[in-house]
């Protein structure tokens, strides 16, 4: 799992986490062929129905360590990861959208979701 630990318990800034990403995101665009287009497209939330992007999507969370061995959410390691990265009430609303998804047993459906609109 990646080391998400700000600096005495402050939330990462945007920015910090656009930085933390973005090796994430050059391995998983090389690994899968995703187009520069469709990972931009991709970061400001513009969701396109492609094979590449979902692919795109489940190699960052794997890399996350947000799914299990069986490809299940894990609930517990994003708990965790969006509880040290997160202001405390953004991280709240982030853990609902996300257990929300699980039961229902969406899989891509979390990374989807836009938290200002819930």
């Amino acid at each position: 799992m990646y080391d998400f630990s700000p600096k005495k318990g402050r939330a990462w800034t945007p920015e910090q986490i656009e930085n933390m990403m973005k090796p994430l995101g050059k391995s998983c665009a090389a690994k899968t062929g995703l187009t520069p287009e469709l990972q931009e497209a991709h970061r400001k939330r513009d969701f396109v129905n492609d094979e590449k992007l979902k692919c795109y999507i489940h190699c960052i969370c794997k890399m996350l360590k947000m799914f299990d061995k069986d490809n299940k959410i894990n609930l517990d390691n994003i708990r965790k990861q969006v509880r040290i990265a997160l202001p405390e009430e953004q991280a709240e609303t982030s853990i609902k959208a996300h257990e929300n998804c699980a039961a229902k047993g969406d899989v891509l459906l979390f990374y989807l979701l836009d938290e200002r609109n819930l």
